[in-house]
């Protein structure tokens, strides 16, 4: 299933997702020819809600556990459907998810910042 939504691609209506279980990330690229033509990763997690708005340019992976289950909501089954932009941005891009694991225990192993 995660094939047809790992390469960029649109809704006709929003995306709306809550996370029961395990971790992905989605990659929202901004509008072409606007300062938001960025791409932005979001990683989400259980408990977690995103609403990605209709027309957005995205697409979504998994974490290095490879394991999610959602609950997605649309207005109709039409919207639902993907339909992919075809500039192949999402080539360009990991899905890298970070987490608690990721933070050292007792705060920070760098050395202090100094002038």
């Amino acid at each position: 299933m995660l094939d047809k939504f790992n390469k960029e691609h649109t809704h006709r209506d929003d995306e709306v997702r809550f996370i029961v279980h395990g971790r992905g990330i989605f990659h929202i690229h901004g509008k072409a020819g606007t300062p938001a033509e960025k791409v932005f990763a979001i990683q989400v997690e259980a408990g977690d809600l995103i609403n990605v708005p209709a027309g957005t340019q995205h697409w979504f992976d998994l974490c290095a556990d490879r394991e999610i289950r959602a609950i997605r909501l649309f207005i109709d089954k039409a919207g639902w459907a993907p339909e992919y932009v075809g500039a192949g941005v999402h080539a360009k891009y990991e899905p890298l998810c970070f987490g608690p694991e990721y933070v050292p225990l007792g705060g920070s192993k760098l050395a202090p910042f100094q002038v």
